[in-house]
């Protein structure tokens, strides 16, 4: 076998700077291709990132058709090219390895060798030398920005203490310990805008991947936290059982209009102390593996203003994809008061 090419895999985590990183690799997929690094549109379905990929790697159903064809249509597209980036934060959910070793390969010393009894179609040793790259934020940090783009995403209704309640019970430790075992080499790295190089994810990344930035990046924040009297907003809209991923772009738009609208939400620190006593040890596996960590106090961020609920909630009906929420009485006249009692 010759020389392997080189495959950055960069596994998120969520809100750590991913859709801007991908927004910039898809813009400059053409010249990424011309130093020789393919970005590729194979398991990405159209879109910034290779979730569709990660999805398949993350599947129950061991080594299907699917992942297959998912595969074959990879390896073609990567055949001219020494270096490969594949991005999606879809990758820290995964938790069975089998599909991971059947589309990347493995070591046939190793776990691969273990993997022959399941039938796996053309199992082999990987052609990739394999480095994977992780950024990850202080409990509190994720916490507040998983909750806020859950809401903005999905239908969710609930408090940040019912998310968290709900999620994050996968330790830190098993998801490192996990690609450690996988890669060839594994960097896990504190995300914090401040420490980042030139203060830049894309920066960053590149470094740690050891290529070249094609062009400069855009600092702007492409997929801005809601918070403010626009997460209360987009709380009321769940509630009412009118979310819909048509509506997702329309609150981005918003969330550009006012900073009162985006960025940090409020949490009292009496409540990020319980909340971060509870998070089974994530912060300090995360000091353990980085460094140092800071705990940010939210008390800072922005919170509900009944004062300009009214106003507020007129500027967003004003938006084109909103408005047909004009005619849904339970949005229109929900009080101030009202929505205090959704949020607490």
């Amino acid at each position: 076998m010759g020389k392997k090419k080189e495959l950055i895999l960069h596994i998120g985590r969520a809100k750590s700077g991913t859709s801007t990183l991908q927004r910039y690799l898809t813009a400059q997929r053409e010249h990424l291709a011309a130093q020789g690094i393919c970005y590729p549109e194979s398991g990405t379905g159209g879109r910034f990132a290779h979730h569709d990929l990660a999805h398949t790697c993350r599947s129950l159903i061991p080594f299907s058709p699917r992942l297959r064809e998912m595969r074959t249509a990879f390896e073609a597209e990567i055949a001219p090219f020494d270096s490969i980036i594949v991005s999606s934060e879809a990758f820290q959910n995964l938790i069975l390895t089998h599909n991971l070793y059947a589309f990347f390969g493995g070591s046939t010393a190793g776990p691969l060798k273990s993997l022959l009894y399941w039938g796996a179609p053309a199992l082999r040793e990987r052609p990739y030398n394999i480095r994977v790259i992780c950024y990850i934020r202080e409990y509190m940090e994720l916490a507040c920005s998983s909750y806020t783009q859950r809401v903005h995403a999905t239908g969710f209704v609930g408090t940040l203490e019912d998310y968290c309640r709900q999620h994050f019970r996968r330790p830190l430790s098993s998801l490192v310990q996990l690609w450690r075992r996988y890669a060839d080499e594994s960097f896990f790295l504190y995300y914090e805008r401040k420490r980042l190089l030139d203060q830049d994810i894309v920066a960053d990344f590149f470094a740690h991947a050891g290529l070249i930035p094609p062009a400069p990046s855009s600092s702007q924040d492409a997929n801005p936290s809601i918070s403010g009297n626009l997460l209360a907003f987009k709380l009321l809209v769940n509630r009412s059982g009118c979310h819909s991923m048509a509506l997702y772009n329309a609150f981005s738009r918003l969330a550009r209009l006012d900073a009162r609208y985006r960025g940090k939400i409020f949490v009292s620190d009496a409540l990020a102390g319980v909340l971060r006593a509870g998070d089974r040890g994530y912060n300090a596996q995360l000091s353990e593996l980085v460094g140092e960590i800071e705990n940010h106090s939210f008390e800072g961020g922005n919170r509900f203003d009944p004062a300009l609920w009214k106003l507020d909630m007129e500027r967003f009906l004003e938006h084109p994809k909103l408005a047909f929420l004009k005619d849904r009485p339970e949005i229109c006249r929900t009080s101030a008061s009202d929505i205090a009692k959704l949020l607490n």
